[in-house]
């Protein structure tokens, strides 16, 4: 580490060199390229939103990262990312198949079909795993000046467990979550909202309806955009677009240097008007219960 750079003086300096990055802290010297950057801050953002329950885990074993709770949907029960030699891959994922079968849940398994062995799909596809749908990681470069803001649509911060409450329902809905899993989930992010580092929670309304939900994560490296969610009957209104002008405007006011995020193929080419660029092509593979 260059002897200039003084750790009390800055916990971290992050310094760009082309498409990678330098990261100096704790006496650590790490390269964190993009992809990366947006698989840290998903793990991220599930280590916290899982911390506030004892029965719930986020594990960071040496070559898979995976979430585990007594929530019965795939949302909530995933192998995140996962680093595996071909002549592992097989007893991993049976191992993972018998973890989550002994508990009841039903799991995803979020492949990178970029860097992934194709292995990882073909033995997948063997055990039985389902072809869920494809979900793009995405990087934004985050702008220096604010963005203008959507004038006819009203966007707010969720301030109290009242509002919240409210702010759960676009999600439910568009995530076809049962109403036990919503609530938990609304439980984790009460919980949370006393943290010391609570996300931020938006919602966006027409004619005094709340009709979509967003969060942002403030991660340690990058920020976070989760949770993204309209109802069906307001899509394509411009819904979502005001909510991504409010939170990257919130990203610039913090001074995130990157936004990251996981987009739908429904959702991707709005992501792109705001400048988010296509990183991680995610498959996801589903195991249900039966």
């Amino acid at each position: 580490m260059p002897a200039f750079i003084s750790i009390s003086i800055r916990e971290r300096l992050w310094k760009q060199r082309d498409d990678r990055y330098e990261l100096f802290g704790s006496g650590n010297y790490n390269f964190m390229n993009k992809s990366e950057l947006v698989k840290e801050n998903l793990n991220s953002f599930w280590n916290q939103v899982l911390s506030v329950d004892a029965n719930y885990h986020f594990h960071d074993d040496c070559d898979v990262q995976y979430t585990v709770t007594d929530i019965n949907d795939p949302l909530f029960n995933a192998i995140l990312s996962s680093s595996l030699s071909d002549n592992k891959i097989d007893l991993a994922i049976q191992s993972k198949i018998s973890f989550y079968k002994e508990k009841g849940l039903s799991f995803c398994w979020w492949v990178d079909s970029s860097s992934d062995s194709r292995a990882l799909e073909k033995i997948l596809e063997q055990k039985d795993f389902t072809l869920f749908g494809d979900v793009s990681g995405m990087i934004l470069k985050t702008p220096v000046e604010s963005i203008s803001e959507s004038n006819n649509i009203q966007v707010d911060v969720v301030s109290n467990v009242e509002q919240l409450r409210s702010w759960i329902y676009p999600i439910q809905s568009s995530f076809h979550m049962s109403e036990i899993s919503a609530q938990k989930y609304l439980r984790i992010f009460k919980f949370l909202n006393e943290s010391e580092n609570p996300p931020i929670h938006y919602t966006a309304s027409i004619d005094n309806k709340i009709v979509a939900s967003s969060t942002l994560f403030k991660g340690s490296h990058s920020a976070g955009i989760y949770n993204c969610a309209t109802l069906e009957n307001f899509r394509n209104k411009g819904i979502l677009s005001a909510l991504v002008e409010k939170m990257i405007n919130d990203t610039i006011a913090m001074n995130y240097e990157y936004t990251t995020l996981q987009a739908s193929p429904m959702s991707v080419h709005i992501f792109k008007k705001f400048g988010f660029k296509d990183i991680v092509p995610y498959k996801l593979y589903l195991m249900g219960t039966e």
